[in-house]
């Protein structure tokens, strides 16, 4: 079986997005917890528990959203038997600089 080639430039770019949506969804963990944990409020308990849960659900929602659109971009990503083809014929390109 032949091994899956991707195009690496949109690969990197589907997985920097991932990881800068994933501390997002993390943060909005962290702040509905702080929420729920803070003693030194004048919300009550309930209201607290209630705004607390909202961001966790949220978090929850965009992190599943985080996943599932990691893995269209890594399908986007994914070179056809054609396009693998030429990218294996192509000679590299250096650099403007010289590099």
């Amino acid at each position: 079986m032949q091994e899956q080639k991707y195009d690496e430039q949109k690969r990197k770019t589907a997985g920097t997005k991932a990881t800068l949506r994933a501390v997002v969804a993390g943060y909005f963990i962290f702040l509905g917890y702080k929420i729920i944990t803070n003693k030194e409020t004048t919300m009550s308990h309930t209201t607290a528990y209630l705004l607390g849960g909202i961001f966790i659900a949220a978090a929850l929602g965009f992190g599943i959203y985080t996943i599932m659109k990691w893995r269209s971009d890594i399908e986007e990503s994914k070179l056809t038997d054609d396009q693998a083809a030429v990218s294996d014929n192509e000679p590299e390109v250096e650099n403007d600089d010289g590099e």
